[in-house]
């Protein structure tokens, strides 16, 4: 029954990732905690985000955007260290606390239209990456800063999802690095992101074709609001039902 509702997870974070190009782990890491460890869990998440930003960036044509199309992941990839250290570092409870805060608080921000308002483009360029890196090297959600930074300075849609594959490739990829170097990454991890990752490709193009027959917005939402009610049940399971 585990395994079903794995399955299940990864197919509707992987359909979110290929219509809106973002949201993989805001929707599965709440709703796989219930299931796996924090420190196992965010390695095989980073797995599948460089496996499913891969995907994006070869189906695609690329823009040449010179200098400016690699300052976000080099940002991103900077903050990284931190947050592999703060990863490493902390107990498993302690993240669960902290995850389920920052998916709650990210969630509930993106469910609500939150902007940044922009003065500085290269100065909110480097915050935007350096704390989209952070959380993406701690929990694997790193997604939605950097969105509302796309959002915010008014990126096309298609500009988005290119920029933001750029930049998850950047960033999972120095990620597996350092998880693996802080011993982070094993068989099991390995395996459990193979059986899963047929799911995870089917789900992405699945979603890709379908972006064009359905309100992207309202599942965006639907999918934003499970991942909000996820992360506050993952609070409450950890803070007081598992506390008694």
């Amino acid at each position: 029954m585990i395994w079903v509702y794995v399955f299940a997870v990864i197919l509707l974070a992987s359909l979110l990732k290929g219509i809106t190009g973002f949201g993989f782990a805001l929707l599965s890491m709440p709703l796989l905690l219930f299931v796996y460890p924090v420190k196992f869990l965010i390695p095989v998440l980073t797995i599948f985000n460089l496996f499913t930003s891969i995907l994006i960036v070869l189906s695609k044509k690329q823009k040449k955007e010179g200098i400016k199309a690699v300052v976000l992941p080099l940002w991103g990839v900077v903050g990284i260290i931190p947050g592999i250290l703060f990863l490493h570092s902390q107990s498993d409870h302690s993240l669960k606390i902290f995850a389920g805060i920052m998916l709650s608080l990210l969630a509930f921000a993106f469910l609500f239209g939150y902007r940044f308002k922009i003065r500085s483009p290269w100065r909110a360029t480097m915050i935007a990456g350096l704390i989209s890196g952070f959380l993406n090297g701690s929990i694997s959600v790193g997604g939605p800063p950097l969105a509302f930074f796309l959002t915010s300075i008014k990126e096309d849609n298609e500009g988005f999802r290119m920029k933001f594959a750029w930049f998850s490739i950047a960033t999972a990829s120095s990620a597996l690095i350092g998880y693996a170097s802080a011993g982070l990454v094993s068989h099991e991890t390995l395996r459990l992101s193979m059986i899963m990752l047929p799911v995870l490709i089917t789900g992405t193009f699945v979603g890709k074709k379908v972006s064009k027959y359905i309100p992207i917005e309202t599942f965006r939402k639907i999918c934003i609001l499970i991942s909000l009610i996820s992360g506050i049940m993952v609070l409450v399971d950890t803070l007081f039902l598992r506390a008694r």
